[in-house]
């Protein structure tokens, strides 16, 4: 498995909060379009198909090295 670049870990916490595409972009400053090109980086880097695996993946993550687990975003 390929790591993540910083930029990619950020999107995929964010995302993981329930954050949309263009939600991500607004807090990053980058355009739609580029989150949506970071996470299909992502997905390939962690053999991943959407948004739902990537949560459980950061999540399980976050659990196994001790974190605090990530607080579902309220909308």
């Amino acid at each position: 498995m390929q790591p993540l670049t910083a930029r990619e870990l950020q999107i995929a916490r964010l995302v993981a909060r329930g954050y949309s595409n263009h939600e991500v972009g607004t807090t990053l400053q980058i355009s739609t379009q580029t989150v949506k090109n970071h996470l299909q980086s992502i997905f390939r880097k962690l053999a991943l198909e959407n948004r739902v695996e990537l949560t459980i993946h950061v999540t399980q993550r976050r659990t196994r090295t001790g974190r605090k687990t990530l607080n579902r975003r309220t909308a």
